[in-house]
């Protein structure tokens, strides 16, 4: 995508988070529905491009026009009143930040269009338009119906669905070499994280090669494309995603790392050797035993083939006596390993029919591609399903994770994440059971565990993920772009060119390069990003770890609005990614302050640019200071950080952040006449600047209200103000300062006096703070107005 069309695309996300209050769209920001319905209608228009019906220009032209298509929502009025060309004007500058001559000469096209997008509400006549201007303003309005869809299978929706396939055919009616004229879809009713993010990617390649479809869409179910009727056949389709996806997929998450134990010099099974080729396995099994410190390795090599046979064929017995005898007699006949290889294979093969192992992984992904794919127009007939009832009648036989149908195996801790014993307690035992099961598994949540690892996402208490989740879909593009923004950064080596690249949807998301490079970011999994992009190390208490999650959690939403899950166990199910909050803080034991979430927001934008200052090794500023209440958190942040750190303007920030637009009339004043008395602040200590503030203590503690008036305590600070002044100054502005002050002190408690002075004197180094950050404040306000002039 052009470099100007995307940093429109960030404006457009981060300016318009108002939400939808009726409707199909309910829920949804305006800034979501206007860039999905750009980036379809992209997508659509770079089709027309590549097959020379239109040029570069029209194409942005599509997408500027289509973001901007809802003049009515932006401006606030209606359709006829808003998509007038001095307000199309406006919207572009306050959207595209430089570069004017990008758009200007598409104004008159804009105009043209946009009010042609909704059939219920045609402005203009489209007798006085080009039929190029046609085909653009039917692209806006497939791409304005597409965005009501909120799920890949498009028959829960028949109507709109119906309507997309008339607007397609309209367009191929306009544009005949436009041969995508069919919308389809493959559903997946099942979500399994990371392992359904490699079967989705599997299956759109498939879509890609097979029917020469265009993704366009992703939703959390499943993805819709755009393809050629005529070479959609759903019945082959289907055949082949069945048959190829498992073995692709689990190669991509299994290797032979995960078949076998070693400990010390004994190696052991596991499971999963079976779902590699004899030759493989056997392979894999010498090179193991050749790197074990022992002279007899023969031996060794032995006992573990020995095992595999019994998985295999199962025990001794009289139907498979042969296969051991003969299997004895190798070992005796030589000690070549790969004689002893070649003639154990040749044993395997010649018994293959009395082969007893259950099924390997790869068969039990194919069933469960078989059972929970879903195809455009495909009848499924005698799908086997897993109900409820199932559950209670057999649990040996059912999964204690997910409770699916699918074959399940004692667990090995091995293969489990942390979190997860691989013991269960039952009920159904025996009495005086001295222990527990060991808990059985299906194979698809054993291959989501092993997917997990490999992506290294466990459940531990420093670490927190993010789990990304679209409105409705996130569109094919988008995909594109964050793929090409990840290989781009990734490729750039050097750290200068890096920081210059702010302007990015990756930083949008929270993800700096530097997480990029710690591998914490995989664009392989944006169908349904997870995303860890910190281990918090510094925190003390996993609350603070999560605080900080829940902070860079609302910087995301306000950069990019999407739904996020925020979680610290990420084996995923379909549950998990359905709920209808902003944010969801899952399975963690966390309860959010009574702290205002837009403040959270203000103190984490400011606290991130400078995150050494306040996520330090030994102490987590950032959420004493977010959570504590405000005169408390700035006398943190003046104590902690600003009086150590060269950067002192950002109080002004902080202040504002802090106490917004509190009024605090008094305190500005003692602060002013403070300043006042620095000649240069940047040289005075603290003590030096609050010294008028930290003079009128003992007056306030030696002050008895019973027995002397508020004119004997003004006269008493008179007397310790005048002597402290070391420049002149009239006695006015003195006494101006301790009636401010006396002010400031009834203000504290309700006008009272002597309640005042208590609660001043109980909490002095806090108020003492407010008044050392003031002075600052007003120091940095007063030069910003004077440079500024």
């Amino acid at each position: 995508m052009n470099v100007n069309l995307r940093k429109f695309l960030i404006k457009i996300l981060q300016n318009y988070p108002q939400k939808h209050t009726s409707g199909l769209k309910k829920g949804i920001p305006f800034s979501i529905h206007f860039a999905n319905v750009g980036l379809i209608a992209y997508q659509i228009s770079e089709i027309l491009r590549k097959i020379g019906y239109f040029n570069l220009e029209d194409s942005h032209t599509v997408f500027i026009a289509a973001v901007i298509h809802d003049m009515n929502k932006i401006t606030n009025t209606s359709m006829r009143t808003a998509a007038i060309r001095e307000n199309i004007i406006k919207v572009l500058k306050e959207n595209f930040s430089e570069n004017e001559d990008f758009w200007k000469d598409k104004i008159d096209t804009i105009q043209n269009i946009i009010p042609l997008h909704s059939v219920d509400n045609p402005v203009g006549s489209k007798l006085y338009i080009s039929q190029k201007e046609k085909v653009m303003a039917k692209i806006i309005q497939f791409s304005d119906t597409f965005d009501l869809l909120d799920s890949a299978n498009l028959e829960y929706d028949h109507n709109i669905y119906k309507k997309l396939l008339n607007l397609l055919e309209e367009l191929n009616y306009y544009v005949p070499e436009f041969k995508y004229n069919y919308l389809v879809y493959h559903y997946f009713n099942d979500y399994r994280g990371v392992l359904t993010n490699y079967i989705t990617d599997e299956i759109i390649n498939k879509f890609k090669t097979t029917v020469l479809a265009v993704p366009i869409a992703r939703f959390n179910d499943g993805v819709v494309y755009l393809c050629n009727k005529e070479k959609y056949i759903p019945e082959l389709l289907f055949e082949d995603i069945v048959l190829e996806t498992p073995k692709k997929v689990f190669h991509k998450i299994f290797s032979m790392d995960y078949t076998l134990q070693k400990k010390g010099n004994e190696v052991y099974l596991r499971e999963g050797i079976f779902n590699f080729s004899l030759d493989d396995a056997l392979t894999h099994i010498i090179f193991v035993i050749n790197n074990l410190k022992t002279s007899d390795r023969n031996k060794v090599l032995k006992k573990i083939t020995e095992d595999y046979l019994k998985k295999y064929f199962g025990n001794k017995t009289k139907k498979t006596m042969e296969i051991y005898e003969e299997f004895d007699l190798i070992f005796n006949s030589t000690k070549e390993i790969e004689t002893i290889k070649e003639k154990l294979i040749n044993l395997i093969k010649k018994h293959e029919t009395q082969r007893k192992i259950k099924n390997t992984y790869v068969d039990e992904l194919k069933k469960y591609i078989e059972t929970r794919l879903h195809l455009s127009n495909l009848q499924k007939n005698n799908i086997s399903t897993f109900t409820i009832n199932k559950y209670g009648k057999n649990p040996k036989k059912v999964c204690s994770i997910c409770g699916s149908e699918f074959e399940v195996s004692e667990a090995m801790s091995a293969e489990l994440p942390r979190g997860i014993k691989p013991q269960l307690f039952s009920n159904i035992l025996p009495a005086n059971k001295t222990m527990d099961p060991k808990r059985n598994i299906c194979s698809i949540c054993k291959l989501q565990f092993i997917a997990n690892k490999n992506k290294s996402y466990s459940a531990d208490e420093k670490n927190v993920y993010y789990v990304l989740i679209p409105y409705n879909y996130f569109p094919d593009e988008l995909i594109n772009e964050i793929k090409e923004e990840y290989i781009s950064i990734k490729s750039n080596s050097t750290k200068e060119n890096k920081s210059k690249d702010n302007e990015n949807i990756l930083s949008m998301l929270g993800i700096e390069s530097e997480t990029i490079e710690d591998g914490l970011f995989d664009y392989t999994n944006i169908n349904i990003p997870i995303i860890n992009p910190i281990r918090y190390k510094n925190s003390k208490k996993y609350s603070e770890t999560v605080f900080i999650a829940y902070a860079k959690a609302l910087y995301i939403q306000k950069n990019f609005p999407v739904k996020i899950l925020i979680t610290g166990y990420p084996q995923l199910l379909d549950e998990d990614i359905r709920f209808s909050e902003d944010i969801l803080i899952q399975d963690l034991s966390f309860k959010l302050k009574k702290t205002s979430s837009e403040r959270i927001l203000k103190l984490y934008e400011i606290f991130r640019n400078n995150p050494k200052n306040f996520f330090a090794n030994k102490n987590n500023y950032f959420y004493k200071i977010s959570t504590s209440e405000p005169l408390t958190a700035f006398s943190t942040y003046i104590t902690k950080v600003f009086e150590t750190k060269k950067d002192k303007k950002v109080i002004l920030n902080i202040f504002e952040a802090l106490f917004g637009g509190e009024k605090m009339e008094y305190a500005k004043k003692i602060s002013e006449f403070i300043l006042k008395q620095q000649e240069n602040i940047f040289n005075a200590s603290k003590h030096q600047i609050v010294k008028y503030f930290d003079v009128c203590k003992e007056v306030l503690k030696k002050f008895e209200p019973q027995i002397e008036s508020e004119e004997d305590l003004k006269a008493q600070l008179f007397s310790r103000i005048e002597n402290l002044v070391n420049k002149p100054i009239k006695k006015e502005e003195i006494m101006n300062y301790i009636d401010n002050f006396v002010e400031f002190v009834k203000e504290l408690e309700n006008k009272n006096l002597d309640k005042g002075r208590k609660k001043l004197l109980l909490n002095w180094k806090k108020y003492r703070d407010l008044i050392y950050g003031y002075v600052w404040k007003i120091y940095f306000e007063n030069k910003e107005a004077k440079n500024n002039g």
